[in-house]
């Protein structure tokens, strides 16, 4: 399954109900499921299908993976927001294509800031 990290933040948004609010009125987003887990920030996150997609969307330091989505590293903390997509129908250029498609044409029109995290053996941040 292929997955693209994206990691975002409004500027009329203060916590995670009003982002997932915003992000779902800007993308007409049905209503996600909110599950609890400890894994995660404030020990919640949400998910569902969207398009064919898996949405999963929660704080960005829930997942800690290397030092970027590290929730003490500073370089994230301008983008409090994690989504990720996966898909199983799509390649990974595919999917990156329609990532940067969505964020390009309709969340940053819309005054959101992002980035793409590429997660590996180093951590890279690719700003929008």
């Amino acid at each position: 399954m292929m997955q693209v990290h994206l990691l975002l933040a409004h500027p009329s948004v203060s916590d995670l109900d009003e982002f997932l609010a915003r992000i779902s009125k800007v993308l007409g987003w049905p209503d996600l499921e909110e599950r609890e887990s400890s894994n995660y920030l404030e020990d919640r996150y949400f998910r569902g299908v969207v398009d064919g997609l898996e949405v999963m969307v929660c704080y960005a330091g829930s997942l800690v993976s290397g030092n970027i989505s590290d929730p003490d590293n500073d370089e994230q903390k301008d983008l409090p927001y994690w989504v990720e997509l996966k898909s199983d129908l799509l390649s990974e250029p595919e999917l990156i294509e329609a990532a940067d498609a969505i964020v390009k044409m309709m969340l940053l029109p819309d005054g959101f800031l992002a980035a793409r995290l590429i997660l590996g053996r180093e951590d890279r941040r690719i700003d929008y």
